[in-house]
Parts: structure tokens; C-alpha cells; sequence
């Protein structure tokens, strides 16, 4: 069953549609009637329903109206409108909230009752469709493509830990990265002779060509994939065979595919290959000794794969915090998750520092220092404070893994702390300033939280939810409060007659700032004025 809730202002219609209709026939409970708009948004509020069916023209707040204020807060209620106005302005208002069905008066129990079935059945098919697996695969399958290469073009750029390599390679049917052993290969197409049948205005035609080649060899060698990047293509190794016998089929591999390229599709290529590595987490250092490879490509000379080996047969790939870990341990100090932080930096220690040699182990401390103060500084933290309890200065004069480790737990921290300390007072004020904003604006009747949150230049429910917490009271309840404080005020110290008191207290209608002042104190303002001077 879903949950309804009926709003119009005739009481009879009210009546006769909680009485006459056969609401679970229909497939629907009422949960509520309301007499007004304001009574409509404030019952949304409490209790969300599936469907909401209101009357255009009702007092205080219309329908319109108040379906944008639940629109706003709750986009997963269904909307109809019921009206007597055949008006095509209204109606496209109506479209543009997206409303379900737009329904005109008279109406029948009988087409009331038609109306509501069609409605459960395209609710019942939203939820077959959302909840649908053979539906939600067949989608999946689609673009599965798309999916993949972004997965691999984390692994490119070290967003991907291992953990998350592990539990997505099978689903994404990518298990040829089940592997012990890996290695990279970028390929960068040369200038193009005019008459090989790509113009220099389409690169991207002939990047898709060589991807094509690069996918169907590697595939067929049973050595790898490819990945389409946006100005190269890369090719990713992987085998269980040990890194000399990767190498060597890889490398035959390479120099099969420039050929071909030159062959067939009548423009030459150069290949930067870098070192084999043993994680799939390290697969982006790999691809950063194929780019450094592929800068040699001028001194050197094109059409040709050139390995970073044999160039820098020195060259050490330091381990460093790949993004991904770093964005973990980012995202854990923002929350001030203690237990995570510590978590993460065990991790740290047993996979970087205590398996590396001193010299990497430094390197690898003062590279997440150096993340850790970058991210500070654009969070706007202190970060002198924060330098004053980790000096990067005694990084060099460390010899042991638990002392560089334990410099960058103090750097969290203090991070943790500077942190807690600014989103306080950054809430503080952009609290401070909200309640100026609203007394300053409180006889306006347009004053809505959109407008305050526009004005603090916060997204409208971050802003909600802020005040909630920080005011201890919605805004609309923190409003309707204030105004109410001002016109017992205004009743106490002047003769100013109701429609006065609400024009100075914001409401348009007197009517309305009536029937808000009696739900909120119990009595009317005039009643209130007798009890004064009993």
C-alpha cells in the first residue's frame, strides 16, 4: 500500500473523498487531509507519504507553492494537482514540478478512483524498473564499456587501491588483472603523413584505431588489455610467469602493433614501456615510467618502443600513497574519525614504510606530509599550527619506520583538531549569520531558508540541515517562532490592529498570520488581546 495525503479547502470535498472512496482498492492508505497549503507542507514534513494530491487554489500557501517547498525537501513524493481552474499557466507550472497527473474538478469518486489506479500502476512500474535485475543488468551490461574504463583509468592514475582492484576486477569481467605480475605500455601516435587517411583535425579517429588493433592483439595473445585514453592509448601486461617472461612477450607484443599500425593504417607510432610492478595499486607507476619513456622520443627517434629500462636502468620507483589511500585518510580526518585514521596508518606502515629501505621510507614520509599540508591548505586550515606540531625538518633525521610513522600520526592530529576547530566556527558564523539575515528580513514574506542559503552562498538542504543542528529547530519552525515572539510583542506594546501586526511580522494575509498565532499560542490574537486585560 502507499501512503497518501489529500489537500482542498472545501471541507466537503475533504469529507466526501475520505468518506466515499475505497482507498486500498485503489492500492493506497490516506494518511491525512489538510485544509491548506501550510497545513499540506508541515504534515509532508512529519510524516513523507508516496503521493500527494492537492488542491491549486487553497489559502495561505496555493498548491503550486507548496508542492515546490515539498519538491524541494522530499523530490521522491509523487505530485497531482486537483483545480477548478482550467488555466495553461497553471498546468505549465505543474509540468515544470513535475507532476504526475493534473486533474480538473468536478470530480467523481469513480474517476478519482480510475485516476489513482493509473497512478499506483506507474509507481508500481518505477519500482519494478529500479528494483528489476534482469533490467538493471541488461542496463549494466550496455554500458559496461563505460564503466571499465574509468575503473582503468584509476589504475592508471593510482586511484585504485588493491582492496578495491580485488572486489571489482570478476564484476567487471576483468580478470585478466588477477594476476603476480603487470606492466604498462603507452602509445603515441607520430606526425601524420597527409596521405595516410587521417587528417591531423581528427587524432581521435586514428587514437580509436590503434586502441581497436592494441585490443584485438593483446586479447588474442592472451596478455592483457587496452585503455583508450584522451590523447594516448595504454596497454596493461599482466601474467603469473615472473616479470623477465611478461617482458619478453609484451615487448613482442609492442613491436607487432607498430608495425601493423604502419602497415595498415599508413602512420607510425612510438611506445614508451615501463617497468613490470607486483600490485595492481602500482600499475600507475608503471605508466609513469612509459611516459617518461615516451620523452625521450626525440633524441632517440620515433617509431620505435623505447623502454624506460633501457634508458634508466637505474631508475626506482619509489612507493609512495597512492591517491586513493591518501583520499581515505583525507576523508578521515575530516570526519575526525579517530579508529579509521589509525586503521589506515597501519596499513600505511606495513604495505609502505616497513617493507621500504630508509632512504624510501623518508621519501614516502615526507611525500603524505607534504599531501597532508597541501589538502590542509585548501581546506584553509592553519597551517603553521599545524607545522609547529610536525616539523618536516626531522623527516632527514629519522632511521626507523615507527618514527616517521608517529610523525604522521601527530600530523592528523593536529589536522583532526584544526579541522573540528574551523568547521565550528565556520557553522557558528554562517549561523550568526542567518539569524541576522532573518530578523533583518522578517516582515518580508517571501523570506524563505532558499533565500537565506542563497544569501550564505550554501546549497539549500546542507543549509537545512546545518540550522537543524545548530538552532536545534527547522526553519520554518525558528521562523514561524520569531514571528509569533514579535507579534505577542507588538500586541503587548501597541494598539496596532491584526492586519498591521501582520504586516510587520511578515504575513500577507491577515487571515493566515490569524490562524498561524491561534495554532501557536492556543488563541486568537484578539482573544489574546482579552485575556491580557482580565
Amino acid at each position: 500500500m502507499y501512503k497518501l495525503i489529500f489537500a482542498d479547502d472545501e471541507a466537503l470535498v475533504r469529507n466526501n473523498v475520505a468518506r466515499l472512496l475505497q482507498w486500498e482498492t485503489c492500492g493506497f492508505t490516506l494518511a491525512g487531509c489538510c485544509s491548506n497549503g501550510y497545513e499540506l507542507v508541515e504534515q509532508v514534513k512529519r510524516d513523507p507519504p508516496d503521493l500527494v494530491i492537492a488542491d491549486i487554489n487553497m489559502p495561505f500557501i496555493n498548491g503550486i507553492e507548496a508542492a515546490r517547498e515539498i519538491r524541494q525537501e522530499f523530490p521522491q513524493v509523487k505530485i497531482a494537482f486537483l483545480t477548478g481552474h482550467d488555466d495553461f499557466d497553471y498546468a505549465r507550472q505543474a509540468i515544470d514540478l513535475h507532476v504526475m497527473k493534473y486533474i480538473l474538478k468536478p470530480v467523481t469518486s469513480e474517476s478519482l478512483t480510475e485516476i489513482l489506479r493509473e497512478i499506483r500502476a506507474e509507481i508500481d512500474e518505477e519500482y519494478r524498473r529500479a528494483g528489476n535485475f534482469k533490467y538493471l543488468s541488461a542496463f549494466y551490461q550496455e554500458n559496461r564499456a563505460v564503466v571499465q574504463s574509468l575503473f582503468l583509468n584509476g589504475l592508471l592514475s593510482g586511484t585504485v587501491t588493491d582492496q578495491e582492484a580485488k572486489e571489482k576486477m570478476g564484476m567487471l569481467e576483468l580478470n585478466c588483472l588477477d594476476a603476480s605480475v603487470f606492466q604498462t605500455a603507452v602509445i603515441l601516435p607520430d606526425p601524420m603523413p597527409p596521405d595516410c587517411g587521417f587528417s591531423q583535425e581528427s587524432p581521435e579517429m586514428a587514437l580509436f584505431a590503434i586502441y581497436n588493433m592494441g585490443k584485438e592483439l593483446m586479447e588474442t595473445r592472451d596478455v592483457g588489455m587496452a585503455v583508450l585514453g584522451g590523447k594516448d592509448v595504454t596497454l596493461v601486461a599482466c601474467g603469473r610467469s615472473g616479470a623477465p617472461y611478461l617482458d619478453r612477450a609484451f615487448t613482442s607484443c609492442l613491436e607487432e602493433l607498430r608495425a601493423v599500425v604502419e602497415k595498415h593504417l599508413h602512420f607510425t607510432v612510438t611506445i614508451g614501456k615501463g617497468a613490470p610492478c607486483r600490485r595492481c595499486s602500482e600499475i600507475c607507476h608503471s605508466h609513469e615510467g612509459s611516459l617518461a619513456a615516451l620523452g625521450y622520443r626525440e633524441s632517440i627517434g620515433r617509431n620505435r618502443v623505447i623502454s624506460i629500462q633501457d634508458i634508466e636502468p637505474k631508475r626506482q620507483d619509489f612507493k609512495v600513497y597512492c591517491r586513493a589511500e591518501e583520499e581515505r585518510l583525507v576523508a578521515a580526518i575530516k570526519l575526525a574519525d579517530s579508529e579509521q585514521v589509525e586503521a589506515l596508518l597501519g596499513e600505511l606502515s606495513s604495505t609502505l614504510l616497513e617493507p621500504a629501505g630508509p632512504v624510501q621510507q623518508r621519501f614516502c614520509t615526507f611525500s603524505i606530509l607534504l599531501s597532508l599540508l597541501r589538502e590542509a591548505d585548501t581546506l584553509g586550515l592553519n597551517t603553521d599550527e599545524i607545522l609547529s606540531e610536525s616539523d618536516l625538518k626531522e623527516v632527514f633525521a629519522m632511521r626507523v619506520a615507527p618514527e616517521m610513522l608517529e610523525l604522521i600520526r601527530k600530523t592528523c592530529r593536529s589536522m583532526m583538531k584544526s579541522v573540528q576547530l574551523s568547521r565550528k566556527k565556520s557553522c557558528s558564523a554562517a549561523m550568526d549569520q542567518a539569524r541576522q539575515i532573518i530578523a533583518e528580513h522578517l516582515t518580508d514574506p517571501e523570506l524563505s531558508a532558499d533565500f537565506v542559503s542563497d544569501t550564505l552562498h550554501l546549497s539549500a538542504s546542507y543549509f537545512r540541515a546545518l540550522f537543524k543542528k545548530e538552532i536545534g529547530a527547522t526553519f520554518v519552525n525558528y521562523l514561524t517562532e520569531m514571528r509569533m515572539e514579535k507579534a505577542k510583542d507588538l500586541i503587548l506594546t501597541s494598539g496596532k490592529k491584526n492586519y498591521e501586526i501582520a504586516e510587520e511580522t511578515g504575513y500577507a494575509d491577515p487571515h493566515y498570520f490569524s490562524y498561524c498565532f491561534k495554532k501557536y499560542y492556543g488563541m486568537s490574537p484578539n482573544e489574546f488581546r482579552e485575556s491580557i486585560h482580565t
